[in-house]
């Protein structure tokens, strides 16, 4: 499976395949994955299919990636546990006051 903590997955990486998982999951809320076309799920996620196709080879592809860490709780735990160590270190009051003083 892809290293998460890769120079390669920067904020805006990362977002994305969140709002493509994301798509999925609410998309699956609605109607069989069978039924589910990667235009919905673009659609849905706010982004381009080329965007799409470059993270995810087909459909089937992004399901096995999910399921992957569905499945992994270790390596789940470890994206929870540096994305909480990185809010907490950088989006603090004092990180917002100065963004807000330094415009």
């Amino acid at each position: 499976m892809p290293n998460l903590f890769s120079k390669n997955y920067n904020k805006r990486t990362r977002f994305t395949r969140m709002c493509i998982g994301e798509a999925v999951f609410a998309l699956m809320d609605k109607k069989a994955y069978s039924a589910i076309k990667i235009s919905d799920i673009v659609k849905k996620a706010g982004v381009s299919r080329m965007t799409f196709y470059h993270y995810y080879e087909s459909k089937e592809d992004l399901l096995q990636k999910i399921g992957y860490y569905l499945s992994h709780e270790e390596e789940r735990k470890a994206i929870a546990k540096s994305g909480h160590n990185k809010v907490a270190k950088e989006h603090t009051y004092r990180h917002r006051i100065k963004e807000m003083l330094d415009f």
